[in-house]
């Protein structure tokens, strides 16, 4: 493999492990808002779980794609939580 090669394969997996950093924050604040707030427990769960099915498909994506899913997934579970909220 050329140095090109490598440097390829070296930022997919730089934005593989950023992205799944990111699912795994996610996660955490979904754990932590589903501690303080026991009344939506099974959406949190659910949601959970969606994230953990998501995560899982990582290693088919794109460096590209990868930044775009790390970038939104913030805001998507912001929305979440939002609508959990009201």
């Amino acid at each position: 493999m050329g140095i090109e090669g490598v440097s390829v394969a070296s930022n997919h997996f730089m934005m593989f492990e950023e992205a799944q950093r990111e699912y795994y924050r996610q996660m955490g604040r979904l754990n932590t808002f589903g501690l303080e707030n026991e009344a939506h427990s099974d959406s949190i769960l659910k949601k959970m779980f969606e994230l953990k099915d998501e995560e899982s498909m990582l290693r088919k994506c794109s460096a590209s794609e990868l930044y775009v899913i790390q970038k939104q997934l913030e805001q998507k579970i912001d929305d979440f939580l939002r609508e959990l909220d009201e």
